[in-house]
């Protein structure tokens, strides 16, 4: 036999076992809906998030005069030059 046909033998036995391994099998599958009961902490969890939905936020503070008056405290970040562009170039290049 010669390489190529080997190669080729030997490369349709691997995407065989590919094809039967991703596309085969008796494996039942899932259903995508939430059908089975859920555990303690799933529905507590279920039960805390379908109430935080309904919070509301009363933004009136930002209207506040005390609330304008406050300045922001950042410092400027000051550009500095980049270094070489190739810093593993030998010096001089």
């Amino acid at each position: 036999m010669t390489r190529t046909t080997t190669f080729s033998i030997v490369a349709v036995l691997v995407l065989g076992l590919a094809a039967w391994y991703f596309f085969g099998g008796d494996t039942p599958e899932l259903p995508l809906t939430a059908s089975a009961p859920a555990l303690p902490a799933e529905q507590q969890f279920i039960d805390l998030a379908g109430r935080l939905g309904a919070i509301s936020f009363d933004t009136s503070i930002f209207d506040d005069p005390r609330f304008m008056l406050l300045t922001s405290i950042a410092t400027p970040i000051v550009p500095v030059s980049q270094g070489r562009e190739d810093p593993f170039a030998p010096l001089g290049v």
